[in-house]
This record gives C-alpha cells, sequence and structure tokens, in this order.
C-alpha cells in the first residue's frame, strides 16, 4: 500500500508517566490521546507528535560498511562467475602446487644449513687438530723448499753416518779395493 492511499499517518510521540501534580501515572491506561485514568478522563495527555515515514514497529535496519552504502546484485556479474569457476576448477591443483614450492624451498634452505653446519664443524676439527701439534710453515718459494728438503736429508745423512760409525771404514775400504781393481787393472801388490 502506497504512503498516499493510507487514511492515516504513522508518528512517535512522548507519553507522561507523571501528572502535573507529580503523581505516579505509570498505571494508567494508555488510549487515544495519552494515558486515562480508570474513569476515562486524561490522567496525562501525549506531547512532542512527530510524523514518521513508514511503520515505526517493524524494525528497519540499513548496513553500511566503511561508510558505503552496500549493493546487492540479483544476478551475479560474468567475471564473478567464472572466477567461482575457475577457483572451483584449479582451485585444489594450485594448493598442491602451491604446497609442493613450499615444501622444496623449505627441503633446499634445510639443506643448506646441514651443509653450512657440516663445514663449519670441519674448520672447528682442523683448528683443533692444527693447534693440538705444531707444523712447519709452509715454504713460499721453490728454492726454500729444496733448500728445507736438502737441509732435511743432510740432518738424515748424518744420523745416519754416526749410527753407522763402526761399518763404515769396513765399506770403505772394500770400495777402494773394488777401485783398484777396476782401475788400475788389479791390487797393488807389495814385494
Amino acid at each position: 500500500m502506497m504512503p498516499d492511499e493510507r487514511d492515516f499517518d504513522y508518528g512517535i510521540c512522548k507519553i507522561p508517566r507523571k501528572d502535573k501534580d507529580g503523581n505516579d501515572i505509570s498505571n494508567d491506561r494508555i488510549g487515544r490521546g495519552g494515558r486515562h485514568r480508570s474513569n476515562g478522563t486524561y490522567s496525562g495527555p501525549v506531547y512532542d507528535v512527530e510524523v514518521v515515514d513508514g511503520d515505526p514497529s517493524v524494525p528497519r535496519t540499513k548496513t553500511v560498511y566503511r561508510d558505503r552504502p552496500v549493493i546487492i546484485e540479483k544476478e551475479p556479474s560474468l567475471l564473478k562467475m567464472v572466477a567461482a569457476d575457475l577457483i572451483y576448477e584449479y582451485g585444489p591443483d594450485v594448493l598442491r602446487w602451491g604446497a609442493n614450492k613450499a615444501g622444496s624451498a623449505v627441503r633446499g634452505l634445510w639443506a643448506d644449513h646441514k651443509e653450512k653446519k657440516a663445514a663449519e664443524r670441519l674448520a672447528k676439527y682442523e683448528a683443533q687438530r692444527n693447534t693440538s701439534r705444531p707444523q712447519e710453515a709452509a715454504p713460499s718459494l721453490k728454492a726454500e723448499q729444496i733448500l728445507r728438503e736438502a737441509q732435511g736429508s743432510a740432518k738424515a745423512a748424518v744420523a745416519e753416518t754416526r749410527s753407522t760409525a763402526v761399518s763404515a771404514q769396513d765399506e770403505f775400504d772394500s770400495a777402494y779395493e773394488q777401485y783398484t781393481i777396476h782401475m788400475t787393472g788389479g791390487p797393488e801388490r807389495a814385494d
């Protein structure tokens, strides 16, 4: 029914709870024009009457999101329908692909972490091993290396000669004897 077709208007008004003398009249019956005593006379007439649009007994709500009115579409748009179909059709595959990519990335990071830790443990072990036994400094030039090797072999020869000093004389004599036989044609004879 259109508002112009009704023979009345809806209104809101205030109804007093106390009469002009200050007596409580809230138990009096509410009727046309205000509160009425049991004999039908007015105990408190209405005041501040306002005419309103629509039936005030029917709750009216207006939903507002972030200061924008709600737009209600009767039919979804083509874009929304296509998006819904794509999500329904390919959503599980996309989620599975994403989970695989994330899993492989985490596995790669874990492998890198393990390799780094292994390298750190090896470096720590090498450092401990090197500090427990002192080593000679590596020669920086090839000539230094040859000189050190020669000094090492001379030390070994001296040590060898000292340990075999008793038998060195016998070997010298036998070597001289062979020299004389081969070079001079035979041993010298003292006649």
